[in-house]
């Protein structure tokens, strides 16, 4: 049975993403546990202002096609 393209997509963005991680923890010369732990601070930290700028565009969204469709 074929993937889904969602299942191509999860799978090329997981491996994008242990690929980037795996770059960084070289250059920073850090264990990846440490990588890890400082990269999930980072995105919980951020998160709040990731989901207020989402909604924004959503609304944006919403109401452009509301006036053009």
């Amino acid at each position: 049975m074929p993937r889904s393209y969602d299942t191509y997509t999860k799978i090329w963005i997981r491996k994008e993403l242990r690929d980037r991680l795996e770059e960084l923890r070289e250059r920073l010369r850090v264990s990846f546990n440490d990588l890890i732990h400082a990269w999930l601070e980072v995105y919980e930290q951020g998160l709040g202002q990731l989901e207020g700028r989402f909604q924004e565009t959503l609304i944006r969204l919403k109401a452009e096609r509301e006036v053009h469709g």
